[in-house]
């Protein structure tokens, strides 16, 4: 499985020709490209190298998961190669979408505060807490648990660990990142 994120737009790709040659004119019909079924046509170029370079401008896929195929032909038109590859385009960075207990102040120093996320995308990585970039509580540093669940939700908690007093005022900051690198902070 690919992921692919908005920088990763528009796609493109480079062919070499096995063996590498000659690429017969007219070509357009050699080569097709397959997402979710609609098929494209692509025309190539090639090099004195033997390298063929596509020039074909492919409409940007809508968020979600998409199967591509990728086919050559020989010019008789029977299959030389297919490839397929499955990919999911997400552009929109997950939500963090509750925080638990809600409180100007802090009761206790070993309070845990709950964050609530939802993506549902490419999904936020949980393993290791690769998802949180950063977890802060008045801007110290602190653990932060991740769970996820099937459905691109989950949760994290963060413990202020002893490190505050109960007088000082709250400023909580959590920072995640689903798996191809779409951030929220809240």
């Amino acid at each position: 499985m690919e992921y692919v994120s908005e920088k990763d737009l528009p796609l493109s790709a480079t062919l070499v020709p096995d063996p590498p040659g000659v690429i017969p004119a007219p070509n357009n019909d050699l080569i097709t490209l397959s997402i979710d079924e609609n098929k494209i046509n692509m025309t190539i170029s090639g090099s004195d190298a033997g390298a063929a370079s596509v020039e074909q401008t492919i409409a940007t896929p809508a968020e979600g998961r998409h199967s591509a195929t990728l086919t050559t032909l020989y010019p008789d038109h029977s299959t030389k190669d297919s490839k397929q590859l499955l990919f999911i385009v997400d552009t929109i960075p997950p939500e963090i979408v509750a925080s638990t207990p809600q409180v100007q102040k802090i009761p206790s120093s070993n309070v845990p505060f709950f964050f609530q996320y939802l993506d549902t995308g490419t999904g936020v990585e949980t393993t290791d807490n690769q998802g949180v970039k950063q977890a802060r509580i008045n801007g110290k540093a602190v653990h932060a648990a991740m769970s996820n669940h099937a459905d691109g939700s989950g949760t994290v908690v963060i413990n202020a660990e002893g490190q505050l007093d109960s007088t000082s005022d709250l400023s909580l900051l959590l920072t995640l990142q689903d798996r191809v690198g779409n951030e929220v902070t809240y």
